[in-house]
């Protein structure tokens, strides 16, 4: 946290936590361990807007931005000691939550799968789902797709989408240095990168007339 306030300008001179990932040779500038924790409070605010009516949706988050440990070992006069460091840096919080929604549409998302299924074109994700469903049928003389809940045009239904996305991104880093006589400092690091993605997007359709 240190760093950030200082815009970084520590990895120039070294001995801080930052020194892992921007400035290796920096961590030679260690004369004692180290143990580092900086936690996140994150806020987020999304807004969605379908058919004229606005959803703001707010959420308040934990994480780790960083946690990391360095070891220092003295050695002798010419190697002044030996250091090595573990850290992880969070980068990326995609922790979200989007929600639109409207009531009394004219029309609903069974239109665009019957339309698909008639123009040969369907998906295993949409309208192979809404086929086992019994949300569609094939009538036999003419070979079309059709719904019961949209046939007569009769709707009046309300539709929300939400979409939840969740995961981040950081990286794990080993870094190693050495300090040889207060003049020459070297490092180098290592680092893994980690990635965690989910989104999840749920629809739904209330207020159907009754169809059987």
């Amino acid at each position: 946290a240190k760093a950030d306030a200082m815009g970084n300008a520590l990895s120039a001179v070294g001995a801080d936590m930052s020194a892992l990932t921007i400035n290796t040779a920096g961590i030679a500038v260690y004369n004692n361990s180290q143990f580092t924790f900086t936690p996140n409070f994150i806020f987020t605010n999304s807004e969605g807007t379908f058919d004229g009516n606005q959803r703001n949706e707010s959420r308040l988050g934990f994480n780790i931005s960083n946690i990391g440990f360095v070891g220092s070992i003295p050695v002798n006069r010419t190697v002044k000691n030996i250091s090595f460091g573990l850290s992880w840096n969070g980068t990326n919080d995609f922790r979200q939550k989007t929600t639109v929604s409207a009531n009394d549409q004219g029309g609903s998302i069974l239109d665009f799968i019957v339309y698909n299924e008639n123009a040969g074109r369907p998906s295993a994700f949409r309208e192979d789902l809404a086929w086992n469903a019994w949300l569609t049928n094939q009538d036999n003389g003419t070979g079309e797709f059709w719904s019961f809940v949209t046939d007569d045009g009769t709707y009046g239904i309300d539709q929300r989408k939400e979409i939840r996305t969740r995961g981040g991104m950081g990286e794990f880093d080993f870094t190693a240095g050495m300090n040889i006589g207060d003049m020459l400092y070297i490092g180098g690091t290592i680092g893994l990168a980690s990635i965690n993605y989910k989104d999840v997007s749920i629809y739904t359709e209330t207020g159907f007339p009754d169809i059987y």
